[in-house]
């Protein structure tokens, strides 16, 4: 899974996100079973209120869950959790 076609998509991304006012993205996710999935995403500022995502939430679901997809150990949906990305 690769959400970005290229470096540049990339990178408009992530200078989307900040021109935004995001220093951290945050998914809630549950899992039971063997089966899981995102229960929300949502972005916060420095100051750690929420940053309206707009247009940006779909990809950041999608970024969130190609995170969770490469880089946790494939049973990730057979926990419950949460991660945070960010400096």
């Amino acid at each position: 899974m690769n959400l970005f076609d290229d470096d540049l998509e990339k990178a408009a991304f992530f200078s989307g996100l900040k021109d935004l006012g995001v220093e951290k993205l945050v998914a809630e996710y549950s899992g039971s079973g063997d089966s899981g999935s995102i229960d929300s995403v949502y972005a916060e500022n420095t100051e750690g209120d929420h940053v309206d995502l707009g247009d940006f939430h779909d990809r950041v679901e999608n970024f969130m869950y190609e995170i969770l997809t490469t880089k946790y150990v494939y049973d990730w949906y057979n926990n419950d959790g949460i991660i945070v990305t960010g400096k």
